[in-house]
């Protein structure tokens, strides 16, 4: 029978102490986590709802932001920004004040824009043949702005990206069953930021150097073609990360 020392329940809120133990790039992925689940959530159905909050809603976030202070990071950076907004939000739904939410509201699609997307969506496909056409770097700049605005669970942004290009790497995947091509752009999983939800599971699929680590099969993004309307921009998810 499992006991509880065996699989302790995962923990989310830590000491003050472990906070300024880890490194950067974990503590800012468990802040943005903290943010998002114990204030982000509640703030925005509060004033959906017309509620309030209550008075401790923001003491987690509050606790947090006075960490981030004192580990000598910018508040200018676009976490703690993000961040100070919730709280001035969260702060006037707990005084009783309206917010005027409209500047966040998305703009209209539009008939031309939903056919666009439509079509993307229902032409995407496995392609395993492209042309040798050379990718100038303005594409590829268009293609991971697309792709990091793709949503990602619990404010993580755990995804990194890697450009290839074979010129320069020859035979880089040779003997895989990535598709040939000028270039390829990996989405890998970046495990410091991956572990601030102890909820997600451990890599154990494969192993490098030792290690265990996570691996995807060849996958298109059909954003990558959509922003490029180039079919040279070979993509795929296909990486692995040390844990």
């Amino acid at each position: 029978m499992s006991t509880e020392k065996e699989h302790p329940a995962p923990r989310f809120d830590l000491s003050r102490e472990e906070y300024l133990a880890m490194d950067d790039r974990e503590f800012r992925a468990r802040f943005r986590e903290r943010v998002h689940h114990s204030l982000e959530i509640q703030t925005y159905a509060s004033l959906h709802e017309g509620g309030s909050l209550s008075p401790r809603q923001t003491e987690t976030v509050d606790r947090l932001a006075a960490i981030w202070k004192e580990r000598g990071l910018s508040v200018e950076l676009p976490d703690f920004r993000w961040t100070a907004k919730v709280l001035s939000f969260a702060k006037a739904s707990q005084e009783g004040r309206k917010v005027d939410l409209s500047a966040f509201a998305p703009g209209a699609v539009g008939e031309d824009g939903y056919a666009l997307l439509k079509r993307i969506v229902e032409e995407r496909r496995s392609v395993r043949h492209w042309t040798d056409r050379e990718v100038p770097d303005s594409v590829i700049d268009e293609i991971l702005s697309a792709g990091s605005w793709g949503a990602h669970s619990c404010n993580l942004q755990s995804l990194r990206f890697v450009v290839a290009r074979e010129k320069n790497e020859p035979g880089l995947f040779r003997g895989s069953d990535v598709p040939g091509g000028p270039v390829h752009i990996l989405a890998l999983q970046d495990e410091r930021v991956y572990r601030a939800n102890p909820y997600n599971p451990s890599g154990t699929a494969c192993s490098t150097r030792g290690r265990p680590c996570r691996t995807w099969c060849s996958r298109p993004m059909p954003w990558a073609w959509a922003a490029s309307g180039s079919p040279s921009a070979t993509s795929c998810w296909r990486g692995s990360t040390p844990v």
